[in-house]
């Protein structure tokens, strides 16, 4: 399926719970370009996996290595910017959010767009997104584990978030 020059390998939804609804998708793109400038009115996650990448939110540019992640609040305007020939590889999770309690946690999540995470909590984000966009796999899985991969995906958001330590490399 191919979505504005990206090939979507994977996509899975979520249904509406408890006022949030979220899409994961999968995605690869290859050669140099800019994903257009856009908004949407939703909340996104972006996990780069791999490739040569920049990411703008508003007017700010942020260089991302594997596993750094962008979250971008509704109607902000955001894109990739692919720096070289090689493929590049990320995950976005979209979030529709219609309870004021979530959208309160997302707009927290979202105050500082460029998300720092230590290795061990971004290897298990990785893998939390690889499960929900595994196609070999999705029939098998029931939505109890699903909602359970959601909830534990926020509370890894969650847990650093808080954290005093900062990367270096992340901007305040």
């Amino acid at each position: 399926m191919e979505e504005r020059g990206f090939e979507i390998m994977c996509k899975s939804a979520l249904p509406q719970f408890y006022g949030v609804k979220s899409v994961w998708l999968r995605r690869t793109s290859s050669g140099v370009n800019s994903y257009p400038a856009h908004m949407h009115p939703y909340y996104e996650l972006y996990y780069f996996k791999s490739g040569q990448v920049s990411f703008v939110v508003g007017n700010r540019l942020y260089s991302l290595t594997e596993g750094d992640i962008i979250f971008v609040r509704p109607n902000q305007y955001h894109h990739a910017v692919c720096d070289s020939e090689n493929p590049h590889v990320h995950f976005c999770v979209n979030f529709y959010v219609s309870d004021p309690l979530l959208a309160d946690f997302f707009d927290n999540l979202a105050a500082k767009n460029h998300l720092c995470y230590s290795k061990k909590i971004k290897e298990e984000i990785y893998r939390l997104l690889m499960t929900n966009t595994d196609t070999k796999n999705s029939a098998k899985r029931d939505k109890f584990a699903e909602y359970s991969d959601f909830f534990r995906l926020m509370s890894l958001l969650k847990s650093e978030s808080d954290a005093s330590v900062v990367s270096d490399r992340c901007p305040e």
